[in-house]
């Protein structure tokens, strides 16, 4: 692009991320010419590990419901598969990286740990959701298929499992072409 784009565009961003508690830009240019996000600016993939590393590791938060609130949280930023939108072509370098296989992987363990949880305190419905949260970004995923079995199971509801064991049997068929 020409130097009046890139220049409009960042004024644009400037604009749009807007400034933070202390008045000062979200967008900060530095020296060398290069922008930078403020500390006030986090996107959801950091809120989502900050909320799990504090569910997980802060041993001043280890009760059953924090641990619930904060994993859950957690999932409620995810929204589906990681760059599920992103144009044909853009994003190469994450062929060089290994974050498209960690960034699903870490989700399904928070969901999994979520779920597990909830089974254990009684709430197999919350744990079902829990799951469900889970393959909405990894639909492949036979942990959090088999976690989903777990939940299903827990409620006690025969027809239901039989109904989970037949779509992932299905599924199975589908994707892999096995039918048992």
């Amino acid at each position: 692009t020409t130097a009046d784009v890139a220049r409009a565009t960042v004024e644009r961003l400037t604009e749009w991320l807007g400034v933070d508690p202390n008045g000062e830009p979200n967008l900060i240019s530095e020296p060398d010419g290069r922008l930078r996000l403020g500390r006030y600016v986090w996107s959801d993939w950091d809120l989502f590990e900050s909320l799990q590393s504090r569910a997980l590791y802060d041993a001043n938060l280890q009760s059953p419901v924090l641990l619930d609130n904060l994993l859950s949280a957690a999932l409620d930023l995810v929204r589906g598969r990681f760059l599920a939108n992103r144009t044909k072509g853009r994003y190469g370098w994450l062929a060089y990286e290994i974050v498209e296989a960690q960034i699903p992987a870490q989700i399904a363990d928070t969901a999994l740990r979520l779920a597990d949880a909830r089974i254990a305190n009684g709430a197999a419905e919350k744990a079902i959701a829990a799951v469900e949260a889970g393959l909405r970004v990894s639909p492949e995923d036979e942990e959090l298929w088999r976690g989903l079995l777990r939940a299903v199971f827990a409620t006690g509801d025969v027809p239901r499992l039989e109904t989970t064991i037949a779509s992932l049997r299905d599924r199975t068929w589908r994707v892999h072409g096995v039918r048992e």
